[in-house]
């Protein structure tokens, strides 16, 4: 996952570096820094639900396994929507 990132902020910035000269590009950039910060925010958020339940082994696990299923919802969306980005 950390790869992902890595190369996910690298492209980031190598496409905010280029020189986007009609509007459909300048929507591409933007939506992929959109996608760029939700992967980032549900990766952080990931990392907290794991060690929190690591740490504490709460009894009611059912509210980590929830978060736990919205997030991976939440990887499929945002992987449905960089498919459709790059398809564009």
């Amino acid at each position: 996952m950390a790869g992902a990132l890595t190369f996910m902020i690298a492209s980031c910035l190598a496409m905010s570096a280029v020189v986007k000269e009609s509007s459909t590009e300048r929507i591409i950039a933007r939506r992929k820094v959109q996608m760029c910060l939700l992967n980032i925010t549900s990766f952080l958020i990931a990392i907290y639900f794991y060690v929190r339940h690591n740490s504490f082994c709460e009894p009611g696990g059912e509210f980590n396994t929830t978060f736990l299923s919205l997030r991976h919802f939440g990887h499929f969306l945002r992987d449905i929507s960089v498919i459709c980005l790059t398809v564009v």
